[in-house]
């Protein structure tokens, strides 16, 4: 992002206005403001980072929030599930599960505590990684506050197919009318796994 203004940027959000990003939104701003630290004020603000990603494959998010904006949609897809989709081209739900097929980000600097949990993964991604469907926790969107502000972020978006997904771009769209006010939806903090 060209941004003449840093400082300015994440103080525009904080004053109540909203910020959303797609996948490589995480691969970003690494070190600023504030040189090289632990986290950067750009990465507080978006609640993960990108650490690494292997290959392409096929997921099944749990979507955590059946009411926020940014999963509306895919609940109400869930309801008539559709058989027999080829998730090399279109996503699906069935229930309260969205099946999708991207390249998978694993972040670090990314706590469930610090975010809203909109969909995430119950086990590593199966991404042909020596670790691949071994058990552990991936989130994968989220929506959290930044002062007044609202950020929303989704991992998802790097292939082509997924933008023209209609489930896709209906889970973007209801982020954006999340982070610009338009539709209410929760930024309440996420308990830890083992409370949940």
């Amino acid at each position: 992002l060209p941004l003449p203004d840093k400082d300015g940027f994440l103080k525009w959000i904080a004053a109540g206005h909203g910020f959303a990003a797609m996948h490589s939104g995480s691969d970003t701003f690494h070190e600023w403001p504030g040189g090289v630290t632990p986290v950067s004020a750009y990465i507080e603000m978006l609640g993960g980072e990108f650490l690494t990603h292997h290959s392409q494959c096929a997921i099944d998010c749990h979507i955590e929030d059946a009411l926020h904006p940014a999963t509306r949609a895919l609940v109400a897809a869930g309801k008539a599930p559709v058989a027999g989709v080829d998730l090399h081209q279109n996503t699906s739900a069935d229930g309260m599960i969205w099946h999708a097929f991207d390249e998978i980000y694993l972040l670090k600097n990314n706590d469930r505590p610090k975010v809203h949990v909109l969909l995430s993964l119950d086990k590593y991604p199966n991404d042909g990684s020596p670790e691949a469907n071994s058990p552990g926790e991936h989130l994968i969107s989220w929506s959290k506050a930044y002062g007044k502000g609202r950020v929303f972020y989704t991992e998802l978006g790097h292939r082509q197919e997924m933008w023209r997904d209609p489930l896709y771009q209906k889970h973007v769209t209801g982020g954006l009318l999340y982070v610009m006010g338009l539709q209410k939806g929760s930024d309440k903090l996420s308990a830890p796994l083992a409370a949940k």
